[in-house]
């Protein structure tokens, strides 16, 4: 790479460093210490572009100002509440799976309710807390045996021409290879949105108008979350 910037070298070094990632599901360098894989890790951020030498990484908060855990679950809340919206939770938009009873879209409560819980579970299985800009699966807490397999978060029709690439449910926990069931979270303006990043280029998640539900979908235009430690006891229904 003689005669490249800086930071050009250090492009193409996140580029061959994702490429493994994905290849063989191992991500050398997010364990800690000051080895040059995790300080590589840092500078890319799991983002598809590097930082700034200083950047460290950061906690994801809940509205108590504690970091997200693995071993929690939380709400998914809308940031700013209005009276016919309400937490992340499962509907039935006429793509249920043909074997079972179970809903699979994703979308917002269209009453201020809190929705169903979910747990976030990052692509790094050493990982504890959730930081900002790193890979996780999103994933329901529900208490119907048919459904066990169908709470995974996912984005629809990836790969394929589409009106919209929704989110629905149905990917596999932990699955390093679908691409379809990573999920980041990024900061903007104090709260927090949820992106979807198969590659360098980051989708931002919204919602649009379906059958008297906003439904989660990719979208330019971020919808702003907030993330509530739900310390209910027992699981929801779908």
């Amino acid at each position: 790479m003689r005669g490249l910037s800086p930071n050009a070298k250090l492009n193409i070094n996140c580029m061959y460093r994702r490429f493994w990632v994905a290849l063989i599901g191992a991500d050398l360098g997010e364990g800690g210490g000051d080895s040059a894989p995790t300080r590589l890790h840092r500078r890319c951020f799991l983002t598809g572009r590097p930082d700034h030498d200083t950047q460290v990484l950061r906690d994801v908060l809940d509205t108590y100002g504690n970091p997200l855990n693995t071993s929690s679950r939380y709400l998914i809340l809308p940031a700013y509440t209005v009276m016919n919206q309400g937490g992340a939770r499962l509907a039935n938009l006429g793509d249920k799976k043909d074997d079972t009873t179970c809903s699979t879209s994703v979308v917002l409560s269209h009453h201020p309710t809190v929705g169903i819980a979910v747990y976030f579970t990052p692509k790094n299985p050493k990982f504890q807390k959730i930081v900002v800009s790193s890979p996780v699966n999103i994933h329901f807490f529900l208490d119907y045996y048919l459904c066990a397999n169908l709470t995974v978060w996912k984005v629809d029709n990836l790969g394929k021409l589409a009106p919209r690439h929704t989110i629905s449910t149905g990917a596999q926990l932990s699955n390093p290879l679908d691409m379809s069931s990573w999920f980041q979270i990024k900061p903007l303006n104090g709260k927090y949105k949820l992106v979807f990043c198969p590659d360098t280029t980051c989708h931002n998640i919204g919602i649009v108008r379906q059958s008297g539900y906003d439904r989660l979908v990719l979208s330019e235009n971020p919808f702003l979350f907030d993330f509530q430690l739900d310390d209910r006891i027992g699981k929801a229904i779908a």
